[in-house]
């Protein structure tokens, strides 16, 4: 779900990048739920997606519910994937967002660490969707909330300043849906 590809210059493929949706027969979102990262490698030889696969995650129990779906990475010179996603760890009701920096090799995606835990407490489902996008030596991280948007910025794309309310340059609310 929520799938979203892009060139990786590095390795000179089409990588896409969403997250597993596991649904009731009711189609409903079960909660607590189990959620992952996945990512499938275009091949044009054969004008086909290869098969999909799950990024591994170094503690299976606190991001047995992360994924990053509906999220735009950054992907360095030398290859490194700085990954946005989301998680809800065991006990939560709300989600955080973090930035893992992934190594990718044409064939697989490998989680090697991932940033600051981002979260908030607004009686909300917390945070979601994190896109990520490098501007000017800075890292911008936009966030979505069920209130309204987040941002945060940061100078290496893995630890980030207290996250803002996202706004228009007049101060008005950028909005969120």
């Amino acid at each position: 779900s929520d799938f979203w590809p892009a060139w990786h210059v590095a390795s000179r493929k089409l990588l896409g990048i969403g997250h597993t949706v596991v649904y009731t027969p009711e189609w409903k979102v079960s909660n607590p739920r189990p959620r992952h990262t996945a990512y499938a490698v275009y091949d044009p030889c054969s004008s086909a997606w290869l098969g999909w696969q799950k990024l591994e995650m170094p503690d299976r129990e606190k991001f047995y519910n992360s994924g990053a779906g509906c999220v735009q990475r950054h992907d360095s010179g030398d290859g490194t994937i700085l990954l946005p996603l989301s998680f809800r760890p065991p006990g939560r009701n709300d989600s955080l967002v973090t930035v893992a920096r992934c190594s990718f090799d044409g064939q697989k995606l490998r989680y090697r660490e991932h940033g600051d835990e981002l979260s908030i407490d607004n009686k909300t489902r917390g945070l979601g969707e994190p896109s990520l996008t490098k501007f000017k030596g800075e890292f911008f991280l936009t966030i979505r909330n069920d209130k309204q948007g987040f941002v945060t910025r940061s100078r290496d794309g893995l630890h980030f300043e207290p996250i803002q309310p996202w706004k228009f340059d007049d101060g008005t609310d950028l909005g969120n849906y």
